[in-house]
């Protein structure tokens, strides 16, 4: 594997080291975990269950708005090839220029900080155009690879542990909107996941490539997430197969305020966008 990314084809542009276009991968050993949890409240979190995975590499933060730019100044928003078949359509009918104002407005103050408004038809693109820059295939998490990076083998309620109690100037940074350090420190170490995974617990979650279950009407999806998440047992799918992410279908959203459990299961339409959602990034392989 090569110490550097590929040229952009599109614009010429020179090549970026790999530790500029993605985040540090923590590796994430294979192995059984705990998924769910029998004492929540709601039943989509149940039953608790073991689920074994196959070890993988996950990002030890989400995707900023400079590394997503890379994809933008690219042939990110002009590359069919990159876009789900819905995706395209949305992106021919809503993005056809590329993000809107508000992110050429965090991108210009505070480019180190977790992308934010990035839809899953674009989270999608953005992987696939990234995996083809470093020449091997990344992807979304699933819902079970996000849950065990975040929560470990010992089954914890929280990254950090069982204790809820963390005092609230752990949280100052993360939820201030304006004031993100522009080198990613506001992720505290003592809130990190047992592999030393950031921001599983914060303001923004993640896009996961698991598909959740459609509710009608359409809109009301982005409202009522305890009707919309597939029962437990968890299933073990190809979730990257081109079939699989095809489709309009709600996907799964992880880690969106640090008061939820590790467990939390949310979901939103694909074309959906907002200040509490990013994306991170998976690798099968080791890219150090």
């Amino acid at each position: 594997m090569q110490k550097r990314g590929m040229p952009d084809k599109a614009t010429g542009v020179d090549k970026h080291p790999l530790d500029t276009l993605f985040p540090p991968l923590v590796h994430i050993p294979a192995g059984p975990f705990i998924m769910g949890d029998d004492n929540d409240l709601f039943d989509i979190h149940k039953p608790q269950h073991t689920v074994i995975l196959p070890e993988f590499w996950i990002g030890q933060t989400q995707v900023t708005f400079a590394q997503f730019n890379l994809f933008v100044e690219s042939d990110g928003y002009t590359n069919k090839s990159y876009w789900t078949e819905k995706g395209w359509e949305w992106r021919c009918k809503k993005r056809a220029k590329g993000p809107g104002r508000q992110f050429k407005h965090y991108l210009k103050r505070v480019p180190s900080r977790p992308v934010m408004s990035i839809c899953w038809f674009e989270a999608i693109a953005y992987v696939r155009w990234l995996s083809t820059r470093v020449g091997v295939q990344l992807r979304l998490p699933t819902e079970a690879e996000w849950e065990k990076a975040a929560r470990g083998a010992d089954g914890r309620t929280w990254p950090w542990g069982n204790e809820k109690s963390i005092r609230p100037s752990a949280f100052r940074v993360i939820m201030a909107m304006e004031k993100l350090v522009r080198d990613n420190s506001y992720y505290d170490p003592k809130l990190a996941s047992p592999y030393g995974v950031y921001g599983m617990a914060s303001r923004i979650g993640d896009w996961c490539s698991t598909r959740a279950l459609p509710v009608q009407p359409r809109w009301l999806t982005n409202f009522n997430f305890a009707l919309r998440a597939r029962p437990y047992p968890y299933r073990l799918d190809d979730e990257w197969d081109p079939t699989y992410l095809e489709g309009d279908l709600p996907r799964i959203v992880r880690g969106t305020a640090y008061d939820l459990k590790c467990v939390t299961r949310m979901a939103y339409n694909p074309e959906h966008g907002d200040e509490f959602i990013s994306l991170r990034l998976v690798s099968p392989v080791s890219l150090s």
